[in-house]
């Protein structure tokens, strides 16, 4: 297709991609906490809650945190699946975020991204697929592992 180097390597793609919505979105921090915030309306709560009042501080790192998975999955994939696993849990746990707000966060960061690729793009489109189902994927397993549910139930959800 147009516009689409055929022999770049998947890295190569997820790069362009995330540049092109850089150079059309600026700074993904504001624009992914807006979709957040529309997606989960808690969300706001959560980070004035957890903020040490700086709520925006910690949305900011959030954003970084979620695009940081995303743009590593293709050649760091171990370490965020050990990452997502340990974190998911300690979080819900002792912070009382839902896991909901953890995949919430994934997909509105990939998404923003996707939505940028254009069609004549299709190898970058299916690169972001890829990395999106792949994070998602690792969060809905941690957020299912025994411990956190077994866990669950011991412990007050959070207010």
């Amino acid at each position: 297709m147009p516009g689409e180097d055929r022999s770049a390597t998947p890295i190569a793609l997820m790069e362009a991609a995330l540049a092109r919505a850089a150079d059309e979105v600026g700074d993904l921090t504001q624009p992914v906490m807006d979709r957040l915030r529309r997606r989960c309306p808690d969300t706001e709560a959560t980070f004035v809650r957890l903020g040490l009042g700086r709520p925006d501080q910690l949305a900011g790192q959030m954003v970084e945190t979620a695009l940081y998975c995303l743009m590593s999955w293709l050649d760091e994939e171990a370490l965020i699946r050990v990452m997502l696993h340990e974190s998911l849990p300690h979080h819900c746990l002792t912070l009382g975020i839902e896991p909901g707000l953890f995949r919430a966060l994934a997909e509105e960061t990939a998404d923003l991204v996707i939505e940028t690729i254009p069609a004549t793009c299709p190898d970058e489109r299916a690169v972001w697929d890829e990395i999106r189902a792949g994070v998602v994927g690792v969060i809905a397993a941690a957020a299912a592992s025994p411990m956190l549910a077994r866990l669950r139930v011991t412990l007050p959800t959070a207010a």
